[in-house]
C-alpha cells in the first residue's frame, strides 16, 4: 500500500464557486522537505522571554549575524558596521528543548530579520529555527503545543541567508584580564546614563581597591566612584589602569536587569572592554566587547 497524505486547500468561502483542491504528498516527497535541513533547534518555556530581551539587544548591531552550530553548543557573533563593538552569544546544548547535533553548520543572516522573526515567534509555546543549506534559508517558526509531543506551526518566516562567507572571530586573548568586577546591571547602567548627560567620553579608572568613572564637558569634570552596592566583587592585578570609551556606545549596549541582574566587567590595556552576562543557569553567556576610544580622540582628564 502506498503511503500518502492529502492536504486540502479552500478558496474564499464567500464564493459559490469555491471548491476544495487536494494535493497528495507521497512519502518520498514528505521526506524530501526535511532531508536537507542541516540545523534544527527548539526553545520553549521561560527561555522564550530571555530570547525576546536578547534579540532586542542584538538588533542594535544592525549587521549580519553569524550562526555556528557545533556538536555541543550554538554560537552567535556580530560585529557593528563601525567596528566599535562586538557581540558573542554562546548557548550550551542544554539551553534547547531540541538540539540536533548531527552536523556542524555555519551561516549568516540579517540580524533585524532574524530578531523580528524570533520575537514574533516567542509569543507561542515553542520557537523553532531550521536551516536548509540547499536553499541557504533560515526558517523561524512559532509553534503551539496542543498536547504532549504534538505541535502545530502558527507563525513562520523564511529568511534568505547571506551568500558571502563570514569568518568567525577568535577571542582567545580574553583570559588575562587585569581588572574584573561583578556589577549590578541596574546600578551601573544608572551611573553610565547619568554621566552621558555631561560628556561624550567615559574614562574608566581602576586602582587596587576601586573603580572610578569620569567624563568631561568643557571645563567641568563629573566623576563617580563605584561603591560596593554597584560592584560587589572587584579584583585588580594592577595598581593603575585607565581606559576611555564612547559614552554613546556604553549607553547603547549596557543593559539594565532585563537579561540578568548582574554583569561582569573585564578590562586590560589595549583591548576592548568586555561586559559579560550569564543567563539561565549558565546555559547562555552573552559577551559584549566595546572598543576603546582612539588615541587622537582621547580626553585628557587629571
Amino acid at each position: 500500500m502506498q503511503f500518502g497524505l492529502y492536504i486540502l486547500f479552500y478558496a474564499d468561502h464567500a464564493s459559490p464557486a469555491s471548491r476544495p483542491v487536494s494535493i497528495k504528498m507521497t512519502r518520498s516527497l514528505l521526506n524530501t522537505t526535511h532531508i536537507y535541513c542541516r540545523m534544527k533547534i527548539v526553545i520553549d518555556g521561560d527561555k522564550r522571554k530571555s530570547l525576546v530581551h536578547l534579540f532586542t539587544l542584538l538588533k542594535k548591531w544592525k549587521a549580519p549575524v553569524l550562526f555556528m552550530k557545533q556538536p555541543d553548543r550554538c554560537v552567535l557573533q556580530l560585529v557593528s558596521n563601525a567596528h566599535d563593538s562586538i557581540a558573542s552569544v554562546v548557548f550550551s546544548k542544554e539551553y534547547f528543548a531540541v538540539f540536533d547535533d548531527a552536523d556542524e553548520v555555519s551561516f549568516s543572516a540579517d540580524i533585524k530579520s532574524v530578531a523580528d522573526a524570533v520575537i514574533k515567534s516567542s509569543c507561542y509555546d515553542c520557537v523553532v529555527l531550521e536551516y536548509n543549506d540547499t536553499d541557504n534559508m533560515l526558517t523561524v517558526s512559532g509553534e503551539a503545543v496542543s498536547e504532549p509531543d504534538v505541535r502545530s506551526v502558527v507563525a513562520q518566516v523564511n529568511i534568505s541567508c547571506i551568500s558571502d562567507k563570514q569568518d568567525p572571530l577568535n577571542m582567545n586573548d580574553t583570559n588575562d584580564w587585569q581588572v574584573e568586577g561583578k556589577a549590578s546591571c541596574a546600578e551601573l547602567c544608572s551611573c553610565v546614563n547619568t554621566l552621558n548627560k555631561f560628556g561624550k567620553t567615559l574614562i574608566v579608572k581602576c586602582g587596587t581597591n576601586e573603580m572610578e568613572l569620569l567624563t568631561k564637558n568643557n571645563e567641568t569634570t563629573t566623576r563617580t566612584v563605584l561603591t560596593r552596592n554597584v560592584i560587589s566583587e572587584y579584583t585588580s592585578r594592577t595598581p593603575r589602569l585607565s581606559i576611555q570609551l564612547s559614552l554613546e556606545i556604553m549607553v547603547k549596549y549596557c543593559l539594565s536587569n532585563k537579561l540578568t541582574k548582574t554583569m561582569t566587567v573585564c578590562l586590560k590595556p589595549d583591548f576592548p572592554v568586555r561586559l559579560q552576562y550569564v543567563l539561565l543557569d549558565e546555559t547562555c553567556t552573552v559577551d559584549i566587547y566595546i572598543m576603546p576610544v582612539p588615541t587622537d580622540e582621547n580626553v585628557n582628564i587629571v
